[in-house]
């Protein structure tokens, strides 16, 4: 249970405190009064990152430095942001230790809802994937890593693709790299979509009053029960378009 935060110089706020009483809490005021800011200073003290864009858009105009501090039924934790000439130093603060990040046993399982997520209905498909990679990088960890690990090889086989003359030896390394990462994050993806599955059919017809039944699905044009080895042949046969387009056509991110 989250008992209070306390914001210095956090994006509007210059020095406030919020209380917070056990049960539902509701944050009201009107337009640009800095009711976002509340929440998403919740999300970045909870699991160390917030969701509106770069760090230093978190301090305060006219300031060098930000600060949280978090006070929760069994610790306290105080995230610090702060302008160092052309870089933002970020430290982190879990009962007086200093720590790269939030451990995976000190992370607060916060959701965010918002307006803009109904667009994930109607949208392009990159909302759901990022709802998806958000959720599961909370809850297991080691998705989130594997994904930070796929993106950066998927930057190196990306770079490849605007040399002139391209080494397929080396191609083909970052080939075996992305298919191993995306297979990894595709079986994590569907284990999620099967676990919504086993779940979403009764919250629907609850909040509809109706006995309709629905399902998601996970849509690939690799096939998910073996994605690691068919995402590689897919790598290497889409080349020539790959190499015409400057970046990688086929693998999780799409």
């Amino acid at each position: 249970m989250i008992t209070s935060i306390s914001l210095n110089n956090f994006r509007s706020y210059q020095d406030s405190i919020f209380e917070f009483e056990p049960g539902v809490n509701i944050i009201v005021g009107p337009n640009a009064s800095g009711k976002t800011n509340i929440i998403e200073s919740i999300l970045l003290a909870s699991n160390g990152s917030g969701y509106r864009g770069r760090d230093i858009n978190l301090i305060k105009h006219d300031s060098e430095w930000s600060r949280i501090e978090m006070t929760i039924s069994n610790d306290s934790r105080v995230i610090k942001i702060q302008k160092e000439n052309d870089r933002i130093k970020k430290t982190i603060e879990i009962d007086e230790q200093k720590k790269s990040r939030i451990p995976k046993g000190k992370i607060i399982q916060s959701v965010l809802f918002e307006p803009n997520h109904l667009l994930m209905f109607h949208g392009g498909p990159d909302m759901r994937r990022d709802f998806m990679d958000d959720l599961l990088s909370i809850i297991k960890p080691e998705y989130a890593y594997n994904l930070r690990q796929y993106k950066r090889a998927l930057a190196q086989r990306n770079n490849l693709l605007r040399y002139e003359n391209i080494k397929l030896d080396e191609l083909f390394i970052w080939n075996l790299r992305l298919s191993d990462l995306g297979g990894l994050i595709v079986a994590d993806r569907c284990a999620l979509i099967q676990q919504l599955n086993q779940e979403l059919p009764d919250i629907y017809r609850g909040l509809s009053g109706t006995k309709a039944n629905i399902r998601v699905e996970y849509i690939s044009k690799n096939r998910t029960e073996n994605y690691a080895s068919d995402m590689l042949k897919n790598l290497e046969s889409n080349l020539e378009i790959d190499i015409a387009r400057k970046h990688t056509t086929t693998g999780p991110h799409r």
